[in-house]
């Protein structure tokens, strides 16, 4: 039988249509990093009532701490901003930071419930007393530490006592510092001598 020859087949050219051209990621980040930045801004100075939205947000999680939110979520958007991702923060940094937070909280909320003469319903209580800071502008009102610091007070007063949970506060506060700066723990204890 005779071999046939095989038939060369002619590719056919596809046709594409023009592309756009791919968007730098790098300029979304810059993009969203500046929005942030500004969202932030109008949050902090109160301007107007979308600001005065974003400055609740910011009370309802940190409360009186929400500065401290605020100034983190700032230099994460200009490292953003300028270097199109967000910085690499060091892990001892954010252990410390974290540490720091929930104690500064924590003593926030011991604070706010010392002056209302009250030691009972924290979440019902939190939450109406940043109501009422948000929709009527009263800065009279404690807010503690915001919904945050009610979760942490609410788990350590039962525990350890509403003072043993402002001890704590204060513990969490120094050693989130010293986590953070890392600050070696030796030197401060070289004076002290067990008997």
């Amino acid at each position: 039988m005779a071999k046939q020859k095989k038939r060369a087949t002619k590719s056919r050219r596809k046709r594409t249509s023009p592309k756009t051209p791919p968007i730098d990621q790098r300029v979304i980040r810059a993009l969203s990093g500046i929005l942030i930045i500004l969202l932030t801004l109008l949050g902090l100075f109160n301007m107007g009532s979308f600001g005065r939205l974003i400055r609740g947000g910011y009370q309802i999680i940190g409360g009186q701490a929400m500065y401290l939110i605020m100034a983190v979520v700032l230099f994460d958007c200009l490292g953003l901003v300028l270097k199109g991702q967000r910085p690499h923060w060091r892990r001892r940094c954010v252990v410390g930071g974290g540490i720091f937070y929930v104690g500064l909280v924590t003593f926030l909320h011991f604070l706010m419930f010392q002056s209302l003469q009250q030691s009972s319903h924290i979440f019902a209580t939190t939450w109406s007393n940043l109501a009422t800071f948000m929709s009527n502008g009263d800065t009279t009102l404690p807010i503690g530490g915001g919904m945050s610091g009610a979760l942490v007070y609410w788990g350590l007063s039962p525990l350890i006592e509403p003072l043993g949970a402002a001890i704590a506060g204060w513990l969490m506060i120094v050693i989130g510092i010293i986590i953070f700066f890392g600050l070696p723990c030796k030197k401060p204890f070289l004076g002290c001598k067990l008997w």
